[in-house]
């Protein structure tokens, strides 16, 4: 089976259930949505228009334009799963959103009918390979508009090796304490969300020191992707929040 292909499947299978869990067992997952929306000027600009790169269930979406009434969005993935997922959350915002089908290593700028004021991407990124993020991170100052802001929410690699185990732990532990916490009636995407988490966390903190497949958690350092982006041009490039292994990384294109 290919990497994409073997994707693809793992992906079919959590839509549902990452759409339910993420806010109850991901560490700081709506909080860091509202922090990136907040700095951005995205839930104050007249009529942004936002690029969500990777939308999966439309969660991010969902907060942006239940928020500003007058932005637009645009939702990007190359997952059926997800789409169908977030087209049934986002349909009361009607032709506010357009739908996109691409994956993040293609050429989703060429499918834009119209540069975006922002572009956001949250906790996928650092599944692409190295070389792949600094592609996206071109592409993204590429397709912007002037003064437009990028933003990756991402899982990345902190200066230390140990603080770097710690955040993992840290969100073991998190999902392990917070797993009580989801509604009975949620119960069944919690076990199924649970079930393809114990697999994370064997291929990626058990076994953190093998060898990755691209697909899995190939985090690169912060140091490296503020380079990166400043490579591609952004300015005010800096870590903007940072919350154990989470971090908002991004930058203004200013010409």
């Amino acid at each position: 089976m290919t990497d994409d292909l073997k994707n693809r499947e793992r992906w079919k299978i959590m839509a549902e259930c990452h759409d339910a869990m993420a806010p109850y067992l991901v560490p700081g997952y709506d909080w860091l949505q509202t922090e990136a929306l907040e700095f951005t000027g995205a839930l104050r600009d007249d009529s942004p228009l936002v690029l969500d790169l990777a939308g999966g269930s439309g969660l991010f979406l969902e907060k942006l334009l239940s928020s500003n009434e007058t932005a637009r969005a645009v939702w990007l993935d190359s997952s059926e799963a997800f789409l169908a997922v977030a087209r049934k959350k986002l349909d009361r915002f009607g032709d506010r959103v357009t739908f996109v089908a691409s994956r993040l290593e293609d050429n989703w700028k060429a499918l834009l009918n119209e540069a975006p004021s922002h572009i956001f991407s949250m906790c996928a990124i650092h599944h692409l390979t190295h070389d792949e993020k600094r592609q996206v991170y071109q592409q993204a100052f590429d397709a912007l508009v002037s003064g437009g802001w990028f933003c990756n929410i991402d899982e990345a690699i902190p200066r230390s090796e140990s603080t770097y185990l710690r955040a993992m732990d840290f969100w073991v532990q998190h999902v392990y304490s917070n797993q009580e916490s989801v509604p009975e009636r949620l119960w069944s995407l919690r076990d199924e969300w649970m079930a393809h988490f114990e697999k994370w966390k064997i291929r990626n903190v058990d076994q953190h020191d093998q060898p990755k497949e691209k697909g899995d958690d190939l985090h690169a350092p912060i140091s490296d992707q503020l380079e990166w982006l400043e490579a591609a041009g952004f300015q005010e490039v800096d870590t903007h929040v940072k919350y154990h292994l989470w971090s908002i990384m991004g930058g203004r294109k200013t010409v």
